[in-house]
């Protein structure tokens, strides 16, 4: 399977915003870097000194280490170990005189050497002569004077810095939160700096030295570390380094240690000064730095090229980006390494080996860069397929259509125009105007129809030049129109998985879908079963998925044993598409498989894939949502249906008939604030002549209200045949069986009355209630008040007595609920017992039926709001 892919959501993608700043510091330094070593290059000195110096900081010194027969050394009388103390007069605290001499010195001119020699210090006057002046060798003079072929490449290697550059700059800039990108840029322009600098640090203005010396220190000194670090992990981890990870870690860091030091120093110094100090310091162990530095090179080079190596073996993606890595490094560092080999076995003689070699060593480096740039063009990690596939003939060709359109509406206007200007039979000004008027309409006529004809042209150029950027759209826009009559989550997933398979052709597409209890199965034409069909996912992985929101493009290596997502191996994914609603909660994965064509997926492909999973997202949000919405609606559908046939069992439950009565005329009625309540009343005739009357309200309201009051009314019920002859005994195994049937904090209050009609005597019993009115054909008003506590709150003991009252002809009964006395108008204000009473008064000739229409009435009118407690009330007048 490919391997981790430059910028497209390898697992190191959270990085801060900043590093795009960083990546444009980066490119502007090595640019200018570059730019200066291309400069430098050119500038060659003017003059030879003919001996070979080299600088002694710490004895403020410059040692003569080789002189060359027949130079201006030689002929000035310098030997091998004088030690120069000034040069002009000018002290050797610093390397300046030195560099300033090769920089600024000019044929034919004088230089005055104070020369310290077999313990005394003589004084000596070195001619400067021209580079022609100076006999050579026969390879320094092949050196000197190239033949055309080798001159064409000498000039084609002043612009080493060129491609290393290019590379370099196009990655980081593109993906600068990808370390990958990073490593890849670092061991550029460690190429770049692996050029000669120093050896230029004459040509560089002196302010410049110090920065441009530490700039390459930093970029040279980690050169072999970086590289092994870099195809250690690209294009996949090898082997070795999930072996030894230490290794690559140990050795970024004590290089870029070492690098970050030797910087400062230069820095700080100015120039070269602290690194000869250092020469200086360890001359006695010298040989054995240049050793370590020799492994240090040496070996991390070879084990890039052994990293490269493994991957070339690994699968068929990562072998093949791999072995084009591989071939470039291979090509461009071996004769390098060969060539520095000799160079050191020589001890340091670059005539050694012919120019030739040379120059085509140097040249072969350029394979590097290259071989990088086709294996990240060929993973397609960024847009640089697009940069490059066309793009400048489509802006010529588009923006040139569009001129071309322009031109030619304003020409075929004008047409029109001069047409009817030259008219005749109309006056100038008639004539001019209807021109204008004719043009205007024209050239309008021509946007309208332009505007239909415009889209097709626009598409067939699309298709033409960008065909992936217009198949990406016109998915976008079917899937769009098609997921909008998409009714259930199976008919969409199998429009995603149709859309993708079109447009991206992976070899394996899979659609899992989030369950009510937050699992992920597969979609139902998966056909997957057991557990392939559910998806082996974490709840950490879970919300590392909806907090991205973008696809995240899986390392083989995470696919493994002990990798983070190990889980999902057996699907072999090489991307995950998270799909995610508005609500930021994942609704589904798409897992992708490698594509048919084995070309990775692409920068433009992640983009594609993260839009259809946010526009997938949001439709199955959509389609979540009204499931959710039709099954609530059903159900509460279902709960009206049932609450409906629950009122109206609750209405069969209230007296169907009223038995007549010669001395009462009575009426009761009960109206719910919802569809089911609490209270309840109820007419009963006794064989023994009598007549019972019956209200109760149950604490609560709804449904919890109404099962209480039908338990309730069935206990009564039971128990009706023997209130007659003992109320109190009655009642008292109502609150026993009330108590033990309910909750603690459930309770009814009641009132019961017998009458008897012979002795118009009526026998009551209140139990908690508000006390009843009883409006005397006098005026006066009496109140039936408590006789007992409420029923079903203590269990013993329940003490219950018993009143008794005569109705009188002409007297009124008015039994009521809360309902009625605490019903409250806009402003707070509750109906209230007085106003109650006085409407009783006022109205007590009406018949029983007519005041208790009164008095409802009276009362919903003075709430004039939604009945917020049910009202429930009995009354009776006597004849």
């Amino acid at each position: 399977m490919p391997g981790p892919k430059i910028g497209r959501g390898t697992p190191y993608t959270d990085f801060p915003v900043s590093l795009r700043a960083l990546a444009i510091v980066f490119g502007s330094l090595l640019t200018i870097y570059s730019v200066s070593w291309m400069v430098l290059i050119r500038q060659e000195s003017a003059i030879v000194l003919g001996f070979d110096p080299t600088y002694r900081p710490l004895a403020q010194r410059v040692e003569v280490m080789t002189v060359q027969e027949d130079g201006p050394a030689a002929r000035a009388g310098l030997r091998v170990g004088d030690r120069i103390v000034s040069i002009d007069g000018r002290d050797l605290s610093r390397p300046d005189p030195l560099l300033d001499l090769r920089r600024y010195g000019r044929p034919g001119q004088q230089v005055e050497l104070l020369v310290e020699r077999d313990g005394g210090q003589v004084a000596v006057t070195l001619p400067l002569l021209a580079p022609d002046d100076v006999p050579l060798s026969a390879r320094a003079e092949q050196w000197r004077h190239p033949d055309a072929a080798l001159l064409l490449l000498q000039q084609i290697l002043a612009l080493y810095p060129v491609p290393f550059l290019v590379v370099a700059l196009v990655v980081v800039l593109q993906r600068p939160h990808d370390p990958h990108a990073w490593l890849l840029a670092l061991m550029l322009g460690g190429f770049i700096a692996s050029a000669p600098m120093a050896d230029f640090e004459y040509r560089v203005p002196a302010p410049l030295r110090g920065p441009l010396l530490a700039f390459w220190l930093l970029l040279s000194t980690p050169l072999p570390a970086v590289t092994y670090a870099f195809t250690a992990v690209f294009p996949a981890r090898t082997p070795l380094d999930r072996r030894l990870p230490w290794l690559r870690i140990a050795g970024l860091v004590l290089a870029g240690a070492t690098a970050a030091w030797l910087a400062a120093l230069t820095l700080r110094g100015g120039g070269s000064t602290p690194l000869w100090a250092l020469a200086e310091r360890f001359g006695a162990r010298g040989e054995w730095l240049g050793v370590l530095a020799a492994v240090y090179n040496f070996g991390f080079f070879t084990l890039a090229l052994a990293s490269l190596g493994m991957n070339a073996f690994g699968a068929p993606d990562v072998r093949r980006k791999a072995r084009v890595i591989l071939f470039g490094l291979a090509v461009g560092l071996l004769p390098v390494m060969v060539m520095q080999s000799f160079v050191l076995a020589s001890g340091g003689q670059l005539d050694v080996l012919s120019p030739w070699f040379w120059a085509l060593a140097v040249l072969l480096l350029f394979a590097v860069p290259l071989s990088l740039g086709y294996a990240v063009v060929r993973h397609r990690a960024m847009e640089i397929p697009v940069l490059l596939r066309r793009s400048a003939r489509y802006l010529i060709v588009r923006r040139g259509l569009i001129t071309a359109a322009v031109v030619a509406g304003l020409a075929a206007t004008a047409l029109v125009a001069s047409i009817f200007n030259s008219i005749p039979g109309f006056a100038d000004e008639e004539r001019t105007g209807a021109a204008v008027l004719a043009g205007s309409l024209f050239g309008g006529l021509l946007v309208v129809v332009g505007r239909r004809v415009w889209q097709p042209v626009m598409d067939r150029l699309d298709r033409a030049f960008f065909r992936g950027a217009y198949d990406a759209r016109r998915l976008l826009v079917t899937l769009a129109e098609q997921s909008r009559t998409a009714t259930d989550r199976s008919t969409l997933a199998e429009l995603i998985d149709h859309s993708i398979d079109q447009a991206l052709h992976p070899q394996t597409l899979l659609v899992f879908l989030r369950r009510d209890d937050c699992t992920y199965d597969a979609a139902e034409h998966e056909r997957l079963s057991g557990d392939a069909a559910r998806l082996p996912i974490t709840e950490a992985q879970i919300a590392e998925l909806a907090r991205r929101g973008r696809p995240l493009v899986i390392d083989p290596a995470h696919l493994e044993p002990g990798g983070a997502w190990s889980s999902l191996a057996s699907y072999r994914p090489e991307v995950l598409v998270p799909l995610v609603g508005r609500s930021r909660q994942l609704e589904g994965v798409l897992l992708l498989g490698p594509r048919l064509s084995e070309e990775p997926y692409a920068g433009e492909d992640i983009s594609l894939l993260a839009s259809l999973g946010t526009q997938a997202g949001l439709a199955i949000e959509n389609i979540r949502l009204a499931e959710t919405m039709a099954e609530r609606l059903e159900a509460e559908r279902r709960v009206s249906r049932e609450l409906e046939i629950a009122r109206e069992v609750q209405a069969k439950l209230l007296p169907q008939e009223r038995p007549a009565l010669a001395t009462l005329d009575y009426a009761g009625a009960c109206l719910q604030a919802r569809l089911v309540g609490g209270d309840y009343f109820d007419f009963v005739s006794f064989s023994t002549g009598q007549f019972g009357l019956v209200l109760a309200d149950i604490s609560g309201k709804g449904i919890s209200a109404a099962l209480l009051m039908a338990s309730l009314q069935a206990n009564l019920r039971a128990q009706y045949g023997s209130a007659p002859h003992d109320l109190t005994r009655v009642l008292s195994a109502i609150n026993k069986v009330f108590f033990d049937s309910t909750a603690a904090n459930h309770y009814a209050t009641l009132f019961f009355g017998v009458y008897d009609e012979a002795t118009r005597r009526l026998e009551y019993a209140n139990c908690g209630h508000l006390p009843p009115i009883l409006l005397r054909r006098d005026g006066c008003i009496e109140r039936l008040d408590t006789t007992a506590p409420v029923v079903g709150l203590f269990e013993a003991p329940w003490a219950c007595a018993t009143g008794s009252i005569e109705l009188r002809a002409g007297d009124t009964l008015v039994v009521f609920t809360d309902g009625v006395s605490e019903a409250a108008s806009e402003d707070g204000e509750e109906f209230g017992e007085e106003r109650l009473i006085a409407l009783v008064k006022e109205h007590r000739d009406l018949p029983a039926t007519e005041l208790l229409d009164t008095i409802v009435h009276a009362v919903r009118d003075h709430s004039a709001q939604e009945q917020s407690d049910d009202l429930t009330l009995i009354v009776g007048r006597a004849r």
